[in-house]
């Protein structure tokens, strides 16, 4: 049997191309023997409009990862037109997996006073797009942790586009979702869906991938840049904001050496925004650092995963009444007194109360561990009752 993945695989962004991987793994390890391929299908808008050239040391990496490393379909399609791709999806697969990621975000752009309103996030390729295989692909269909993100405003959206949802949807045999804002999407779109959707935890935590890098030569390297593994140290993964500029000067003043990735900002002693740190030892990281303040979902991730005490923050709003990923994330994790949202009320004096306590600030590793364990039973359980060809 040939199974393929249809993900958000390609593009400047570390948890993204690692999620890919994890449930291409995850998959295998589940269906030994069988062939498992990430579609590789890219949107130019995607690519060319929200991502851009590969203008760094880390872009160039990440996107040499993305074309040489991951395990993607002979063929690659770099087009708008998702018909092609599902032409070849009927012709190489005995099945195929949605997900994971935002792949179900819908995103309306306003115009004319709202009168007009066009598919033009280029974060969010007008649907119908290949995330969304239709009727036409009669072979095997699941989704595993797909979301929809935080744009997706499913109650502003036509009937037309409704039923369109609920006949793709009906199509699936199995929908994972990764956060109740999805569940509550597809229910919107066919309550009847109720018995095939199940929340799936992010498949970087169903398939452990920080042990793949060598960690004495990222150690050393990090050594090379500048990183004192002789003073305590803090990894920083988020944005420029005034919450974390006050925090890393409170931080600096307790002797933290402020290390930050992926997100460049100017409160760090060493920025290593763009250097070329592939996503595999970008898993890896925060096991060399004593602390993470991390803004994004899957450096909080890679921090728990790697026993790194967290700081989990948040620029995000809640919409519609659900929380933000990070939110969920770290009441998921028992770490709901490590989240601070920096835009609400009193977010800023909650974040420097975190870091001038960070020492002592309570985390349960025990607790942690036994929590990832289930997370991991659940998302494998979930796939393998979800996939065909389980052995009897």
């Amino acid at each position: 049997m040939r199974f393929g993945t249809v993900t958000l695989h390609a593009g400047f962004n570390e948890g993204a191309i690692l999620q890919s991987l994890a449930l291409h793994r995850a998959i295998g390890e589940l269906r030994p023997g069988t062939d498992v391929e990430i579609v590789d299908h890219r949107y130019p808008v995607l690519m060319e409009k929200a991502y851009g050239p590969a203008d760094d040391d880390r872009k160039k990496v990440l996107q040499d990862f993305s074309d040489h490393c991951l395990p993607v379909s002979p063929r690659r399609f770099y087009s708008a037109d998702r018909h092609p791709t599902f032409d070849y999806i009927r012709s190489r697969y005995d099945a195929i997996v949605i997900g994971s990621d935002e792949v179900w975000k819908i995103a309306f752009q306003r115009r004319l006073k709202g009168l007009l309103r066009l598919q033009t996030d280029p974060y969010a390729p007008a649907f119908p797009n290949v995330f969304w295989p239709d009727r036409s692909i009669a072979i095997p269909k699941l989704a595993y942790a797909a979301s929809a993100g935080e744009k997706t405003d499913w109650l502003s959206m036509s009937p037309r586009m409704r039923r369109k949802i609920t006949d793709i949807l009906g199509g699936f045999g199995a929908i994972g979702v990764r956060d109740e804002r999805t569940r509550a999407f597809a229910l919107w779109a066919d309550p009847s869906l109720a018995g095939k959707i199940e929340w799936t935890p992010d498949p970087t935590l169903i398939c452990d991938l920080t042990n793949d890098a060598d960690p004495d030569d990222l150690r050393a390297r990090l050594a090379a840049w500048g990183v004192d593994f002789n003073r305590p140290r803090l990894l920083l993964i988020a944005g420029e904001h005034p919450a974390y500029a006050a925090a890393c000067t409170l931080l600096k003043t307790r002797g933290y050496q402020i290390v930050s990735v992926s997100d460049r900002n100017p409160y760090a002693d060493i920025d290593l925004t763009g250097a070329a740190i592939d996503p595999l030892d970008w898993a890896g990281l925060a096991r060399h650092f004593d602390a993470c303040l991390s803004e994004r979902m899957h450096g909080g991730i890679f921090a728990v995963l790697n026993g790194c005490p967290l700081i989990c923050a948040d620029r995000r709003r809640p919409t519609m009444g659900f929380p933000t990923k990070n939110h969920a994330l770290s009441d998921m994790l028992g770490l709901s007194h490590r989240y601070v949202s920096v835009n609400e009320a009193g977010g800023q004096s909650r974040l420097l109360e975190m870091c001038a306590t960070l020492q002592s600030l309570p985390y349960d590793r025990a607790e942690i561990g036994e929590r990832l364990a289930e997370l991991r039973r659940i998302g494998r359980d979930f796939l393998d009752r979800s996939l065909p060809g389980k052995h009897p």
